[in-house]
This record gives structure tokens, C-alpha cells and sequence, in this order.
């Protein structure tokens, strides 16, 4: 190393001519946490953050043993390992291997390796661990290194130092790709470099960090406009923010301007009007252009940007966030109110350390209490909950699903964003207890720790076993005459108290939210407050999962405790967390006390007993929780009260058919099954689940329980995008089932084989082995079940009784959660165990939760009872030819046609509870007509010729051009190779996956319009992808629909998309598309059913008029496929079609409206119950139509009131069609099919 040095003198002269002069304090030897400024731009913060130098944390609790933790296994670190790839990249071979994950070459290169430094740093400024100062010194000196020995290779990028190539910033600024996000890495790197010199006073690492900055804000403040908007397509992270810090610190303008390249100004101005932006996205990318708005008002103190980083930050947080403040699914934020807790990729913890940032800046700037009360909820549950206490790793996501245990990084293969950003989160804990506003010492966080203030010259040490106990203690070390505030958490219940060297004294609490006490404070003087805590629930705001509450003690947020998974935890290399879903403990709570924690009994600190009247469940502080399965969000509700029936409605699939069931690809549900397997299998995870796939001759197998003497079935869970492949099914050792896997599109489906009766005469277990033979199995299997042999159902019992006498009842061989029931007298109704499930007269409902088996009915006086069982789900109807989402239907003149080949039960069931739209006065009406009428009614077609600005039929096509039909001229040009065939109506087009079809600038468009399509494309799992609609300039501004579901506007890179719910397009068959845009709503349908929408659709319509470059079956992303498929009836309108009108552009060609006027009513429901329709099949006439049998109702007898099920004898085929707003249930009464 020495003799480098000397070879690089010359460059050395050359870097230290870029820096400009330090300015570097030192006070009784340590080094001082100070801010260097100018006047131009000095900071003045409302609140400042007390210096770190002056706070230490006690030897006392979690905050203290998991900084231990963190830093025992980052102090192991090789730095000679750790710096390779920058010693490389500066043409240094050192020798030395590199760590592997992000850390390896062609991964991360430098992310997390400088977040590292920052990490050291912040433990001496609290230490001043001569120890870790000398690993700070050697880290710096090797960068320096680095950067001098890159000078010196490479003159004209002198101040450029980094793990990967500069080739890589000449990339990004010429085409806009990059193997990764780099301006996200060159932040985190100069955030470390930063962080060394504010905390460790490294003047070294100043150097770099001001040369590296300098280098880059010359190029980026010359970039133009289209450079900057290519680059602005990727993760950037904190470099705006960092070039604020340079300018903040230097006054050079050059860093402005840097800045503000980085400023998105179509999001500011979103925020600005209080707009969101942010559904849809990345939510670690955006959380850093909140802050930057900030760090803009800090620079310029234009109030503006102040009011954009507050309306950011609601934003992004309200009504899209888990109980413990954080959010995310799979990295990317839900629009409001539609988070999830399904999945595993929650609850990113990188997140979680940038909000906590975002709090710590706004606290400072404007004094507002609640972003401290943020913080607090963040630093215990996520912070504080994202470690492994036995070995100090961190998590990359928290899943928020119940039955699912933390993952943590490793130590050496790992090095994800969050393993740097959760070596940070555990050495810096002393940063925010303390703060100052004028002579007023702020104590923020209740956290076991030492402050010799040197503002106020108090000195303070908090020791006491909050939050297990609710009182904080202060002795005062360091008289002092001043202000002592201390924040009044919004989770405190009643009122708190307050002790002086043990009396009680009145709080005095400012209008701040802040308890002040106010007096010359001496040394031993003790202060004790009590703040009270209990229990509560903290409701998720989300229409998709209404009924999700977790449970918070004071500022604690607890999760249930399924069962502990020991040391068999796995210590992944990748961000997948554990999955397990086989639980004894279910996410259910029923009360019927005043409250679901009438019944809570403490059995530790932060655990308790909690008795709900269904279970009884073990809840301890999430924090606390590793190495378990874990729930963190339940279904909780009063038993008897209305929404507890409904919620019984809705779950009573799950008491189901099922035998027994295997989580494919789940270490806990596969060790319980005896898996095996060979090494051409292997496990991964799809859309929330985890499974197995396989290749040629590779197999997995299990052992799974059936049903001794009755017929059981086996059913085998795939996603449909698996195409062409096959595999054997072995039973006991015996090959029973060849089967053939075909391309099904973006859904999971089953498939069912019947168990040979010999496997299950004498057993009640068999071995299952499944062994690919042909192509891949890609995404593979999912779960496996065993099923009973369908039940029949006994839907109808009548019951005579003299008083005294009893009858047994037993259900075990149909499906039911509550009883209805008509009749006369009272009755009592017992379960198998003698617990009376209900008391009183015989007619009305019981609801009351019953598990299969015997009940007694007894007579407590003469009664005449009939019993009818329901509940079981209404599922999924094969014979149904015109499917809507769930199998239910929720607007007016929407309709379904039911065709049954054999008898059969129908179920039509009117309930409020499953329609997300509002009621209002609207009454719920259902008809049932005698014929195959699929059409809409409602609709004067006639009005789909209004608005038309673009129409092809392609029923004349000359010399490669479609004629615009809607007289407007807007001809279209056919590109490559296609054939005239058979369309949906008339002739259509054949593209062949090279062809497409171009056209120009289409008039007219404002801020509304309809782009429809009639489409069937071929078998080719190129399907998923491929654009029907590409509207645009070029990559960064498009508007496009493509066949998996996906609609999408961007505009200057920036993607705006409708909810991207996944629809199955299947291959070969005819479909009409279509998306609706008015103003911020969009909305997709496919053959006339909404299948997803977004009311934060911001994309710009009136950038539609001056797209030159549109194209039918062609996207503007290259690696995107074309359409190969035929296609016809294109149509784009200047406004927004209704709901009707797009039912009728489904029927368009086909309309018969004579059908509706010459069909006969046959039933009519305009109550909110159940009718069920028995079909019998008869011959068709031969003008089609359907002849019914006289309906047959069960007319009460007297004095009894009337069932809620009335059976109807229709033929094979009929029509239901809604005639107002409601939701339906429409199914067969049969076993489900899961």
C-alpha cells in the first residue's frame, strides 16, 4: 500500500485541489455534533435534535441489548472484504473475496457497504469506542484510497469513487437502463461519507464525500431535459437530499441545481393540491421525495415546499397503513383505503427507517407533537421488532398475515437495502430522545438512557421498565435552572400523574401537548410520571379487508402467539418471510361481554392471557415476537350482533369437504406431511404463496390423510401461467393419474382426480408422489387436498313435539352454520356437550355457530317445528356461461345465465353485506325469466354511435389500410404480415405477434374517453403481456391496455394505473375489452363486468391529441410482445361510456330486444332472503325458448311463518338479471371445490 501511495501523489495533489476549506471543532477532547452553515442558508428549526455526543443509553432493556447485538456482529466485519468491488473498480486487485447477496459484483456494488460506515459513525458519537473510531479511520483511508487511485486512472472523472463502473452513469444518462438503481447507491454512499465526518469529525471523509458530490452535481446540473427524465425513471432515493446537504453546507450553487433535477415537479404539484401520487408506486422511492420537499424549504425557504413535504406525508400514510405506522405490499403502495394484510412482503422495513426520518424533520420544523407519536409507533413496531434476539440479523419485510413467522438476513450472503438500513436503525437509537427548543430540554421517547445537555447544562437519566410498566422515571445528575418538557402521548388512557421526590404535583401541559416542568433542578431530584395504558383496537382502513382489527396496549401493538418454531427458523439469503398456515390458533375473536378484553390476564411483561369466548389466546408485545408463528390482525366481533352472523355467512366455506390439506412449499405444513422429494424440484413462491415446481423426472410427495369407507377426492392447486408440461400421479406407489397442463392464464385452479375406494378401505392415510414427465414446472403446485365424497344435503326437517318430549338431530352429513326455522310453541336446542345453543319460540333464526354433529330439540311446550340447515359458500357454477367476479353481481341490468344438464339446487340470495356500493333507498330486486336472455335491455343502442371519434370494423380493407368508420379520417396503417378472417362480427384481422396497426393523432379527447376492443388471441403464454391498446410518443409517455388485467397512462416516466386485479383472458376465445377514463376514474371491464378500477387514475388525457405514435397490438416498450391474435370493433370514444352501454358494446352485433318483452317473469325477489330454484330439465322447443312448470311455493301453514326458502321448479336454462343495486350469491348447493 505504500508504494501505491507514492504512485499516486499526482493524483492526490489533483483531488485535494477540489475541496474546499474545513471546519472541524473539538471540546474537551471528543469530538462535537455541529452544523456547518453559512448566513446565506442557516438552518433554524423550531425543535433541534439534542448532539449525540451528549446521550448515551443505559445499561437497561431492548433499545440497549439490541444496539449490543448489532453492533457485536457488524464490528466482525472485514472491511478487506467489504471494499473489494471499490478497490476494483479503481483498479486495485486486493486479492481479498467478496461478500456475497447485494454485496457481489453485478448486484448492489456499494449500497450497503458505505451504509455501513454510517453505522460505525453513529455508534462512536454515543460510545466514543476508541475501537470503532480505528475501524471508522481504516474504512475512510481505504475509500480515500480508492478515490485518489480513480483520480489517477481516470483524470477526467477525478472526485468519481464507487463500487461499479462510471460506464454505468454514461448508460443511465444515454439510454435510461442501468444494471441497478445507482443514484439510489451514490446517496446512500454519501450519506455514510456525510455521516463520518458529522459524527466521527473524519475530515478525510468530508473530502471524499464534498469530491464525490462535486463530481456528480456537475453533471447532473448540466443534464437537459430528456437525460433528466431518463434518469428520473429509476429508484434515486436520497440524492436530491444529499445535494441539499452539500448546499446547505457549502452555499455552491452547483448543488442547488443538482438538486432540483431531482425534484419530480408533476408529484410536487400533486402534493401541492393535496393530491395523491403515490398508489402504485414504489413506496421506499417516494417516501425520500417527501423529505426532499422539505430539505427544498430548508434550502429556500420557499413555504411551499414546507406545505408539499406536510401533504406528502399524510398522504402516503393516511388510510393505507398498518397499526404499526408502516406500509407497503411487495415494495409498492395500495391506493387509500385498500391495503392488504395478505402475503408475506408487507412492511418494509427500509420504510419504516425513511418515515422515521420524514418524523424526525417535521417534529423540528413545525413542532406538531403527532410526528413524534409517529415515530414512537415505528421505533417499537417495526424498528424494534425487525431483529433476531439471538443473533442481532434484521428482517427485509414483516409480513401483516396471520399464521407467519419472521425471516432474518444473514450475515455474509444477504446485504439487502434493509440489512444496511437495520444496522443503522440499531445504532443510532440515542439520536431522537432528546431535543431542544430555545432553553427547554425536550424528552421525546421514553428510552433507559444518560443526556449531559450541553444547551441547558442538565443532566437527566431515564431508568425504568417502560413500556412493560407504565411509569418513566428521571433523576436529575446535573443541577441546572430550566424547562424540562416531556411529550404526552396520544396513546395515553384516563389521565396522567406526576411525582416530585415523591409528591404528587398538578401537571401543567402546554397547548404543544407536552408536560412542563419548570425549576431549578438539583442533583438526586427524582420525577415520575404515570401514564396509563390499556388495551384497544386499531381498526385497518381498508374497504378490502373491513373487518381487520389488531390489538394495541398503550403504544404497543401485540400480536397472537400460534406456536413457537424453535431454532428450525430459517436464516434466509432473499426477502422471502416464513410462511405457514396450518395453525391451531385462528385470527377469529367472538365476545359477548361488554368488550373483547373484559377477559385479559397478564402472565408476563407485555404477555398476556386473553379469554374471547371462541379460544383462548396467548398476546405479547409484536417486538418480542420471533422465532413464532404470529397473528397481528384478527376478525373480531360481539356475538349476535349482526356483522358476527355475516362474517359466520361469509367463512362457512371453510367448514368445507376437506379432509386435509398440504401447504406445498411450507416447511411447518410439509414436515407434518412426511415430504420428500429429489434435487430436480425446488421450492420458491407466486403471488403470495409459496410452492414446488419440478423438472423432467423430478418428484415430491407427501403423506395426507382421507376418510376410511367413503369415496374421498384429491385436489391439486395450480397458477395457470405453468403451460405444457405433464405429470404422473402416484398413489401408495402406484401410478393412477397421467396428466396435461395447458396454459390457463394469471388465475390458480384445481385440478380433481377420484381416490380409488381400495386406498381408503382400511386407511386413513396415503402416500401421494407427483413426477413431472414432460416440460417444466415452473411455478408448479401449490397446495393439495383431500375431499370427502359429496353429502346430500337435508335441507327440510319437520319436527311434532308434546310438551316434555325431545328429537336428535343430526347433521353431520350436510353443511350449516345457522338454523332457520318456522313453527309454533317454544322450544329448547342443546348441543352434543349439553351447552344450550338456544332457548324460546320455534320460529325466527338461530344464529348461533354450531359444529357438525347432533343436536336436541326439546319441547317446552306442544310445537310444530321446521327446520331448514344453510351456509354452506356458494361457489364457483361451471354451468354458468357468463362469470362476474366472486360469482357475484352488484349493479343494476346485470345479469347471468344459468345452464344445468342435471337437477340441481340453485341458490339466488339478496344481501346487502356483499356489495361494497351504499344502499341508499334503493330495494333489491331479482328476476327470474324462462329464457337464455343474454342482452342488455336497458340500453338505446343507437347511442354507441355517439362520440365515436375512432371506429374499425375492418370490413374494407385496401392496400393495408382500416377505414375509419366514424367519419372522422382517422385511418389506420396495418404494419408486417396479417390476414383478413372470421372476427367477432364480420371480418376481423389476424396479427401475427410481429404485425400491428398504426395510426395517428386522434381530436377530440379532453378528460374523459373509452377505448374498446374485441379480441381473442392465440394459445401463447405471450398472452399475459401483450398490448392491445398503445397510445403514445415513445417509452416514458403512453397510454396502454394489455391482456392480463393491466391498464396504465405514463406520462414523463411516471406510471399511472388502474388497480392492476388480474383477469384470465383464455386463449382462442372472443372478448371485448374495454377501459373507461373520467377525469381520476378509470375503469377496465372485459365483456360487460367491471373487473377493476382506481379513482387515483391521474394520468393527463389532453396529452392523447398530440400522441403521433399509436399503435393496435404494438407496445412502446420494446421487450413487451405484440398482440398475436385476431381483433375487431375497435372503437374510441370522446367521453366515458356507463356501465350499460358497455354491456351493450359486448352485444352489440347480437341484440335481440323483443326477447325481454316475450319472456315471462317467473319469480321476483324484492326482500332481503334466500330463495333456492330446483332445475329440471326439458326438451327445448324449436323457436328456443324455455317452458316452465307452474312454480311450485311452499305456501305455510296457518299460524306459521313463512321459510326463507322457496323452491321453484324451472328448466334447464334461465336468466337472472338485477334490476337495482345489490349483491347476489348465485350457486349450486354442492361441496366446494376450494
Amino acid at each position: 500500500m505504500k508504494k501505491l501511495f507514492k504512485k499516486l501523489a499526482s493524483g492526490i495533489c489533483l483531488m485535494l485541489s477540489l475541496v474546499p476549506n474545513l471546519n472541524v471543532t473539538k471540546n474537551n477532547g471528543k469530538d462535537v455534533y455541529m452544523k456547518k452553515s453559512t448566513e446565506e442558508n442557516e438552518i433554524v428549526f423550531i425543535n433541534d435534535v439534542a448532539n449525540p455526543n451528549d446521550v448515551s443509553l443505559v445499561n437497561q432493556g431492548e433499545f440497549y441489548e439490541g444496539k449490543i447485538l448489532n453492533k457485536n456482529y457488524i464490528m466482525s466485519y472485514s472491511l478487506d472484504r467489504l471494499l473489494v468491488n471499490f478497490y476494483l473498480n479503481s483498479g486495485i486487485d486486493t486479492g481479498f473475496k467478496e461478500y456475497g447477496g447485494w454485496a457481489a459484483k453485478g448486484v448492489g456494488e456499494g449500497d450497503a457497504e458505505i451504509t455501513l460506515l454510517g453505522a460505525y459513525s453513529y455508534l462512536y458519537a454515543e460510545e466514543h469506542d476508541e475501537a470503532v473510531l480505528a475501524k471508522i479511520n481504516k474504512f475512510v483511508d481505504m475509500i480515500d484510497e480508492c478515490q485518489e487511485a480513480y483520480a489517477k486512472m481516470d483524470p477526467a472523472n477525478a472526485g468519481y469513487v464507487s463500487a461499479f463502473s462510471v460506464s454505468e452513469l454514461d448508460s443511465i444518462e444515454k439510454t435510461g437502463s442501468a444494471f441497478w438503481p445507482i443514484f439510489y447507491t451514490f446517496a446512500k454512499n454519501l450519506e455514510g461519507y456525510y455521516d463520518a465526518y458529522k459524527f466521527a469529525n473524519s475530515q478525510k471523509s468530508y473530502k471524499i464525500w464534498y469530491n464525490l458530490g462535486k463530481y456528480l452535481a456537475t453533471r447532473v446540473s448540466k443534464y437537459d431535459e430528456e437525460t433528466n427524465k431518463r434518469v428520473l425513471k429509476f429508484e434515486y432515493g436520497d440524492i436530491a437530499i444529499c445535494f441539499f446537504q452539500l448546499y446547505l453546507e457549502t452555499n455552491e450553487q452547483v448543488f442547488l441545481d443538482a438538486a432540483f433535477k431531482f425534484v419530480d415537479k408533476d408529484v410536487f404539484d400533486k402534493m401541492y393540491a393535496n393530491e395523491d401520487p403515490f398508489s402504485y408506486v414504489h413506496c421506499n422511492r417516494s417516501i425520500p421525495v417527501v423529505r426532499s420537499a422539505l430539505f427544498a424549504y430548508l434550502a429556500t425557504k420557499d413555504e411551499k415546499y414546507l406545505q408539499i413535504g406536510i401533504n406528502g406525508f399524510e398522504l402516503m400514510t393516511k388510510e393505507r397503513t398498518y397499526a404499526n405506522g408502516n406500509n407497503s405490499e411487495l415494495e409498492e403502495l395500495h391506493p387509500t383505503r385498500q391495503v392488504e394484510t395478505v402475503g408475506f412482503q408487507n412492511a418494509e422495513t427500509c420504510c419504516a427507517y425513511n418515515y422515521m426520518k420524514c418524523c424526525d424533520l417535521l417534529y423540528r420544523i413545525t413542532n406538531n407533537k403527532y410526528y413524534m407519536d409517529y415515530y414512537e409507533n415505528l421505533l417499537y413496531n417495526q424498528i424494534l421488532a425487525s431483529i433476531d434476539w439471538d443473533s442481532g440479523m434484521k428482517t427485509y419485510y414483516i409480513s401483516m398475515d396471520y399464521g407467519y413467522y419472521k425471516v432474518y438476513h444473514d450475515a455474509e450472503n444477504s446485504f439487502w437495502c434493509c440489512t444496511a438500513t437495520g444496522w443503522e436503525n440499531f445504532a443510532k437509537f440515542n439520536q431522537n430522545i432528546y431535543y431542544h427548543n430555545n432553553n427547554s430540554l425536550i424528552v421525546n421517547l421514553f428510552i433507559n438512557s444518560q443526556i449531559n445537555d450541553t444547551v441547558t447544562g442538565l443532566g437527566l437519566k431515564q431508568k425504568h421498565n417502560f413500556p412493560s410498566e407504565n411509569v418513566v422515571s428521571f433523576e436529575v445528575t446535573k443541577e441546572a435552572t430550566t424547562n424540562l418538557k416531556v411529550r404526552y402521548p396520544a396513546w395515553v388512557s384516563g389521565q396522567a400523574t406526576m411525582s416530585y421526590n415523591g409528591k404528587l404535583i398538578d401537571l401543567n401541559i402546554s397547548n404543544d401537548g407536552y408536560i412542563n416542568i419548570n425549576r431549578a433542578f438539583k442533583v438526586g431530584d427524582i420525577i415520575k410520571i404515570k401514564f396509563p395504558m390499556s388495551f384497544r383496537l386499531s381498526h385497518l382502513e381498508s374497504d378490502t379487508e373491513p373487518h381487520s382489527d389488531a390489538i394495541m396496549y398503550g403504544p404497543i401493538m401485540m400480536s397472537g402467539i400460534i406456536e413457537s418454531i424453535g431454532e428450525i427458523s430459517p436464516i434466509l439469503t432473499n426477502s422471502n418471510i416464513g410462511q405457514s398456515k396450518d395453525n391451531k390458533i385462528k385470527n377469529e375473536l367472538f365476545y359477548s361481554s361488554d368488550s373483547i378484553f373484559d377477559n385479559v390476564k397478564k402472565v408476563d411483561d407485555l404477555t398476556y392471557l386473553l379469554k374471547a369466548d371462541n379460544q383462548e389466546v396467548l398476546i405479547s408485545a409484536f417486538y418480542k415476537c420471533y422465532k413464532v408463528k404470529y397473528i397481528v390482525y384478527w376478525n373480531i366481533f360481539k356475538t349476535e350482533s349482526k356483522e358476527y352472523y355475516d362474517y359466520l355467512y361469509e367463512c362457512s366455506y371453510k367448514k368445507s369437504n376437506e379432509i386435509d390439506f398440504i401447504n406445498v412449499g411450507n416447511y411447518f405444513s410439509e414436515t407434518a406431511h412426511n415430504f420428500f422429494h429429489n434435487n430436480k424440484s425446488w421450492t420458491g413462491n407466486c403471488f403470495t404463496k409459496c410452492n414446488r415446481g419440478m423438472v423432467v423426472d423430478g418428484y415430491i410427495g407427501y403423506t395426507i390423510a382421507v376418510e376410511k369407507g367413503v369415496k374421498n377426492e384429491l385436489a391439486i392447486t395450480h397458477f395457470g401461467t405453468d403451460n405444457n408440461y405433464s405429470y404422473d400421479i402416484y398413489i401408495n406407489d402406484n401410478k393412477e393419474f397421467s396428466v396435461s397442463v395447458e396454459y390457463k392464464g394469471r388465475e390458480f385452479y384445481n385440478k380433481y382426480f377420484d381416490i380409488p375406494e381400495k386406498y381408503s378401505e382400511n386407511s386413513d392415510k396415503i402416500t401421494v408422489k407427483i413426477l413431472c414427465t414432460k416440460g417444466t414446472l415452473t411455478t408448479g403446485i401449490y397446495e393439495m387436498r383431500t375431499l370427502r365424497e359429496e353429502l346430500p344435503l337435508q335441507n327440510d326437517t319437520h319436527i311434532d313435539l308434546n310438551a316434555g318430549e325431545s328429537s336428535n338431530i343430526d347433521f353431520k352429513n350436510f353443511l350449516y352454520d345457522r338454523l332457520s326455522f318456522d313453527g309454533t310453541g317454544n322450544i329448547r336446542i342443546k348441543n352434543q356437550d349439553g351447552t344450550i345453543l338456544y332457548e324460546g319460540p320455534s320460529k325466527g333464526t338461530i344464529k348461533e355457530y354450531m359444529q357438525l354433529g347432533v343436536v336436541t330439540i326439546e319441547a317446552l311446550s306442544d310445537v310444530s317445528v321446521r327446520l331448514q340447515a344453510y351456509g354452506d359458500k356458494v361457489v364457483s357454477i361451471d354451468d354458468i356461461n357468463y362469470k362476474v367476479a366472486n360469482n357475484d353481481l352488484y349493479y343494476p341490468t346485470q345479469f347471468a345465465v344459468i345452464h344445468l344438464e342435471n337437477s340441481g339446487t340453485l341458490r339466488l340470495r339478496i344481501d346487502w353485506s356483499t356489495t361494497t356500493l351504499t344502499r341508499g333507498n334503493q330495494t333489491g330486486k331479482v328476476k327470474v325469466y324462462n329464457t337464455n336472455l343474454d342482452v342488455n335491455y336497458n340500453i338505446s343502442y343507437n347511442s354507441l354511435n355517439d362520440g365515436l371519434v375512432l371506429y374499425y370494423d375492418f370490413e374494407n380493407i385496401e392496400n393495408n389500410i382500416v377505414k375509419d368508420k366514424s367519419n372522422n379520417g382517422n385511418d389506420g396503417t396495418i404494419i408486417g404480415e396479417y390476414n383478413s378472417c372470421q372476427g367477432k362480427f364480420g371480418n376481423g384481422v389476424n396479427l401475427n405477434g410481429t404485425s400491428y396497426v398504426s395510426f395517428g393523432k386522434v381530436k377530440g379527447i379532453s378528460n374523459e374517453m373509452t377505448l374498446s376492443i374485441d379480441v381473442k388471441y392465440n394459445d401463447t403464454t405471450n398472452g399475459l403481456f401483450e398490448r392491445l391498446f398503445d397510445l403514445g410518443n415513445d417509452y416514458n409517455n403512453y397510454l396502454t391496455m394489455t391482456t392480463s388485467g393491466y391498464a396504465c397512462g405514463k406520462q414523463d416516466g411516471i406510471s399511472y394505473s388502474v388497480n392492476q386485479q388480474i383477469y384470465s383472458l383464455k386463449p382462442n376465445t372472443w372478448y371485448n375489452v374495454t377501459l373507461t377514463i373520467k377525469g381520476n376514474l378509470a375503469i377496465s371491464y372485459v365483456n360487460g363486468v367491471e373487473v377493476s378500477r382506481s379513482e387515483q387514475f391521474v394520468y393527463d388525457l389532453s396529452n392523447v391529441e398530440s400522441y403521433l405514435l399509436n399503435y393496435i397490438g404494438k407496445s412502446h416498450v420494446d421487450y413487451t410482445p405484440n398482440l398475436n391474435g385476431v381483433i375487431d370493433e375497435i372503437r374510441i370514444y370522446n367521453y366515458a361510456l356507463s356501465k350499460d352501454q358497455v354491456i351493450g358494446l359486448f352485444n352489440v352485433k347480437n341484440v335481440d330486444e323483443n326477447k325481454f318483452a316475450s319472456a315471462d317473469i317467473m319469480y321476483e325477489i324484492i326482500e332481503e332472503k334466500d330463495i333456492d330454484i330446483t332445475i329440471i330439465p326439458e326438451e327445448k322447443d324449436n323457436d328456443d325458448s324455455i317452458n316452465f312448470d307452474e312454480p311450485s311455493i311452499i305456501t305455510p301453514t296457518p299460524n306459521k311463518q313463512k321459510t326463507n326458502y322457496v323452491p321453484i321448479v324451472v328448466a334447464s336454462i334461465a336468466t337472472v338479471t338485477l334490476l337495482s343495486i345489490l349483491g347476489i350469491y348465485i350457486g349450486k348447493r354442492r361441496k366446494v371445490k376450494c
